[in-house]
């Protein structure tokens, strides 16, 4: 009776475990595929100012004057992959399924843009600088990468989590939030802004080259990582939890340091 009812538990949890593998997407294709000669299909949306991907292939993301989706690719695959805007937001997603040397990319514009959002280990490139008056959202959740050029808005809201990349390029804003957790990279080439609050948890790394900050810089290390900044700010506050470093070249007109652990406050 024993027997029969291991046999019976061990049959279930098999179904079980292969009905979760039927739900994935699993991606067996190369990172950069040659798109010379591919189908390409282009698509009627609702308007929107946010694009949320979580395929793991790349979006392409352009401020541009007209509105657009473009998909790129092999066409016998279009039909699984879908790009819904729902609350003003466009999601790029793909159905369940195996799929293996298989080529697609999305090719995103729109006038205005208020979130970017990558979630697994697909990314979001926007090569295009950013101009916009309202508040910017950029989110990474995964493995994937978020890259984008120059950003000028109002507020920029920016988070990591997991082991991917978010790379910037020249950041103008009045007040930039950066929270990092985990162990991906965060990246930017120069921030100039009112208020710079950075926040890291784990064994990531922050690295700006320059910051003009005209009012408060405040970063946090909790765990292993490494804040590494450069510039110039007028309060400045440090805090260190764990082994982690802030280091960098800043100057400034009042620091507040705060350490406990073995790590460092190089500034």
């Amino acid at each position: 009776m024993k027997t029969r009812s291991f046999l019976i538990y061990s049959l279930c949890a098999l179904l079980y475990s292969c009905n979760l593998v039927d739900a994935q997407v699993v991606w067996l294709s190369a990172k950069n595929p040659d798109f010379t000669n591919c189908d390409v299909e282009e698509r009627d949306v609702r308007p929107f100012d946010g694009v949320v991907n979580t395929c793991p292939f790349d979006v392409y993301y352009e401020q541009s004057d007209v509105q657009y989706v473009i998909v790129e690719g092999d066409e016998e695959y279009f039909d699984r992959l879908h790009t819904d805007v729902k609350r003003g937001v466009l999601e790029i997603s793909i159905e369940p399924a195996r799929y293996r040397n298989v080529r697609l990319r999305v090719r995103v514009g729109s006038p205005e843009i208020t979130l970017l959002s990558m979630a697994g280990s697909g990314s979001i490139i926007c090569k295009s600088n950013i101009v916009t008056d309202d508040d910017l959202s950029l989110r990474m959740a995964g493995s994937g990468d978020l890259v984008t050029a120059n950003i000028t808005c109002d507020n920029l809201q920016s988070s990591l989590t997991g082991s991917g990349d978010l790379k910037l390029g020249r950041v103008e804003a009045e007040d930039v939030d950066v929270n990092v957790s985990g162990s991906g990279d965060w990246g930017a080439s120069r921030i100039k802004a009112d208020n710079l609050e950075i926040s890291l948890a784990g064994s990531g790394d922050v690295d700006i080259v320059n910051v003009d900050i005209d009012d408060n810089l405040s970063a946090s290390v909790a765990g292993s990582g490494d804040i590494r900044v450069s510039g110039h700010a007028h309060n400045v506050t440090a805090k260190v939890a764990g082994s982690g470093d802030i280091s960098g070249r800043i100057s400034y007109d009042h620091i507040t340091k705060v350490k406990v652990g073995s790590g460092d406050i190089d500034w």
